[in-house]
């Protein structure tokens, strides 16, 4: 029974003694975010469940999701305690896992200066990595590659650039490592998991203990190597990249308020590194083996791309990011992937601050609140057939690209508070990348073999299952 202060809350099932209700998902494991969607159906766009242990409030609208994130952002800005957050992060030290709290303000505000400081030389590094990209994609001579390891490796050398100022080869040791406990551990963060309610399972000799471990101890020697090198090198009036512009930012925020110095420790920096080479490495990697994907079951789109680019680029230089204003059907085609893949299907959960009120239900403190991605952007009554891939539906009449943040259904980088700290980044990069690879490059299915499966597999996010390309020249 629902105490008597509860009676406003959000609509739901009934939950069950000690198992809440984990049965009314359960079926649709590991595809919770469908679980969900299937729920709203029956009790709207904002209702409870019991989970883990947890009153949850599952948030289907992005009319809702921006009044609690950016309406009531203080009060909807917390992190609720998850058992895996805390195993791979120290004990919460990074930016995605820790609550709300004057040290996580702090530690945002160090980044968000890091950035400003990295931000200029982000086109030339791109740029020089994707060269690389291409010549390794034209070696195959057009034969069957899976293009998974080699994007990663771009993209993860890109993060090296910004963080370390260093590089991997495609058989660099460690760069394999890195891939392995990346995708391993995006696998192992499940919103909702047994190991969160029951923490002994790690205990038991189980493979999936072990991959647990293993997660974190590589992730934890390889970036405990690299910082402390990094440390002792550091001068203060060379500032030669990410890492070198956390340890300034925090050296002069002590001298702003001697308080940071016990707030923001070391632990607190190499977590903070440790999200921006997991979350921008395997998140961006995901985003462009859909975006390959796409073009392939869709060819004409590939086409429609390539035509753009010859006629506002032309074919004796490369794009650079002084075109991106003019590449709308380009930027069209993204943001299409970004709505029909959803690569961020649920948002990390977020937490009440205080006893609140949301789309005119009662929200107690301590409440977790789930927003389903997935359902905001394949919902019918703000898409056009929600299911079908067309990125004319980011152009106006004249073809020119709509901005809709804030207006449509579509959330893919959050909002407020817990926003993605590398949205600006993350969309240069991905124009980047995906202007340069198409300008000289077309990716085919070859013959025989199935086009790559549209609807993927879910863990942290929502991957592309492996699939393979032929790709060939355009001249």
């Amino acid at each position: 029974m629902r105490k008597k202060q509860d009676a406003n809350l959000p609509p739901g099932p009934p939950p069950l003694p000690l198992l809440g209700n984990m049965l009314d998902i359960w079926g649709s494991m590991p595809n919770i975010h469908l679980g969900f969607s299937k729920l709203a159906k029956h009790y709207g766009d904002i209702y409870t469940l019991y989970l883990q242990g947890n009153r949850v409030v599952v948030v289907g609208s992005a009319a809702i999701a921006r009044e609690a994130l950016v309406l009531r952002k203080d009060d909807f800005s917390g992190r609720p305690y998850s058992f895996i957050g805390d195993f791979f992060t120290r004990g919460c030290k990074d930016l995605a896992m820790a609550d709300l709290s004057p040290t996580l303000k702090w530690q945002r505000k160090l980044v968000h200066t890091a950035l400003r400081l990295y931000s200029p030389r982000l086109e030339g590094q791109v740029c020089e990595e994707v060269d690389g990209l291409i010549k390794r994609l034209k070696a195959a001579n057009g034969n069957p590659i899976d293009p998974k390891h080699d994007l990663f490796l771009t993209i993860l050398n890109v993060i090296c650039n910004m963080v370390f100022g260093s590089c991997y080869s495609m058989n660099d040791p460690e760069f394999l490592q890195v891939v392995h406990y990346n995708q391993l551990g995006f696998r192992l963060l499940s919103p909702v998991s047994l190991v969160n309610i029951f923490p002994w399972l790690l205990k038991l000799p189980t493979q999936q203990a072990r991959d647990f471990y293993y997660v974190r101890d590589v992730q934890g020697k390889i970036l405990d190597q690299k910082f402390s090198q990094h440390k002792a090198t550091f001068n203060s009036s060379n500032i030669r990249d990410f890492t070198d512009a956390l340890l300034k930012a925090r050296l002069e925020a002590v001298q702003e308020n001697e308080a940071v110095h016990h707030m923001i420790t070391e632990d607190h920096l190499i977590m903070t590194i440790a999200d921006v080479f997991s979350a921008g490495a395997e998140t961006m990697t995901t985003t462009l083996r859909w975006f390959i994907a796409c073009l392939v079951n869709f060819p004409d789109v590939q086409k429609k791309i390539q035509n753009e680019l010859d006629c506002v680029v032309g074919r004796h230089r490369l794009p650079t990011l002084e075109d991106r204003e003019r590449l709308d059907y380009l930027e069209a085609v993204i943001t299409e992937v970004h709505r029909y893949c959803t690569v961020t299907h649920l948002s990390l959960p977020h937490k009440a601050t205080c006893d609140s009120h949301l789309h005119g239900y009662s929200i107690p403190k301590d409440t977790v609140i789930m927003f389903n991605v997935w359902q905001m952007h394949h919902d019918e009554r703000y898409w056009d057939q929600p299911y079908r891939f067309d990125p004319t539906r980011f152009l106006d009449a004249k073809g020119k690209l709509v901005d809709v943040a804030g207006i449509k259904s579509f959330l893919p980088f959050s909002a407020g508070r817990r926003v993605c700290s590398g949205e600006s980044l993350a969309k240069k990069e991905l124009f980047l990348v995906t202007s340069r690879l198409l300008h000289q490059l077309t990716f085919t299915s070859p013959p025989g073999y199935p086009v790559p499966d549209l609807e993927g597999e879910v863990g942290m996010n929502h991957f592309p299952r492996p699939f393979e390309v032929c790709v060939n020249e355009r001249y």
